[in-house]
């Protein structure tokens, strides 16, 4: 073999080759394509399934939110009704109690009243009985009403000869204005003047009569509301005794003297034997109510339990008494028609 036929043969053996060589290539080419085509479909599989179960994820989220807020709205309205009724109930719950309060003042008016005829009653039937037995003393022979009216009253009087002289007694009634005011309205009571004039007078039961004052400041030019209740009081007998006003340095109004005449009043006016009933609650009339036990006067002290000084309130005497204006109040407080909604 020539060199020529070498050269060929050797030419077409590198040929051969490389077309070998290039079609392994192709081959493995095409295998990693497909292998790369295989991952992309099953990542864009993948990526299908995730968005799926995320759409449902946040449908689920967006129906459980809903479900919530339709819970959160059903239980405020039912916390809404809740309360309406609560409201309801205690609106109910006051008015009854003001029934009840109504109710046991008619009652407490109504046993006065039984009472008040009973006595008087009692007095008609003692009247009437002492009537008897002075037309039984009295001779036949002059008629009734000429026996009482002429000489007969004379023997009828000495049937009963040499009875002690008692002195009569009073009742000297006196209100602290300012005081019992400010007591009266810590209380919420709107106080009935009339009734409350009645109560103190039955109070004074005891004594022949009664004299009933009011101690009360008025400002140098009186409101229209003072000057109703002044008149609304004399009006029902009450005997007013007007004190000047004036205004302190912290801005606050003070009835000057108030005390000092209550106190000046009842040292001259009230003698042995007689009864002071003093409407207060302030613990400075405690030297006045010593003075007038010394001067064997009764005296009573009617307060708020609950607002008057302390002293005064225990104060241990012979001839003292303390009565609470609480225990008062079915007797001196408005009877007021009740507004049900």
């Amino acid at each position: 073999m020539n060199i020529v036929s070498l050269l060929a043969s050797g030419l077409t053996l590198a040929t051969v080759g490389l077309v070998s060589g290039q079609s392994a290539l192709m081959a493995t080419g095409t295998g990693m394509v497909s292998a790369t085509g295989v991952s992309a479909v099953a990542t864009v599989e993948q990526k299908k399934k995730f968005a799926s179960a995320l759409r449902q994820l946040e449908d689920n989220l967006a129906s459980s939110q809903g479900q919530m807020q339709a819970s959160v709205a059903a239980i405020a309205e039912q916390v809404n009704h809740l309360a309406q009724a609560t409201a309801v109930t205690e609106k109910i719950s006051q008015q009854v109690q003001r029934v009840h309060t109504s109710n046991r003042l008619v009652v407490g008016k109504l046993q006065k009243y039984q009472q008040q005829h009973l006595a008087m009653a009692a007095t008609l039937e003692r009247q009437g009985q002492e009537l008897a037995q002075l037309r039984q003393q009295t001779p036949k022979s002059i008629p009734p009403a000429i026996g009482i009216a002429e000489p007969a009253v004379s023997k009828v009087v000495s049937l009963v000869p040499n009875l002690p002289q008692r002195t009569p007694t009073t009742a000297h009634i006196v209100i602290d204005g300012n005081n019992f005011s400010k007591n009266a309205q810590e209380l919420g009571l709107e106080i009935d003047w009339k009734f409350l004039k009645v109560t103190l007078a039955n109070l004074a039961k005891d004594s022949d009569g009664f004299n009933l004052k009011y101690y009360g400041g008025v400002y140098k030019k009186p409101t229209q509301a003072q000057r109703e209740k002044l008149k609304h009081l004399r009006d029902l007998k009450y005997e007013v005794v007007s004190l000047p006003v004036a205004q302190l340095p912290n801005g606050q109004w003070k009835t000057l003297g108030d005390d000092m005449a209550i106190g000046v009043d009842l040292m001259d006016a009230a003698q042995p034997g007689d009864e002071v009933i003093l409407v207060t609650g302030d613990g400075d009339f405690l030297p006045l109510v010593d003075k007038l036990i010394d001067r064997q006067v009764r005296v009573r002290v009617v307060g708020s339990a609950q607002h008057t000084n302390h002293r005064l309130k225990t104060y241990a005497a012979s001839g003292f008494e303390f009565i609470s204006l609480e225990s008062l109040l079915d007797q001196i407080v408005h009877l007021k028609k009740l507004r049900v909604a």
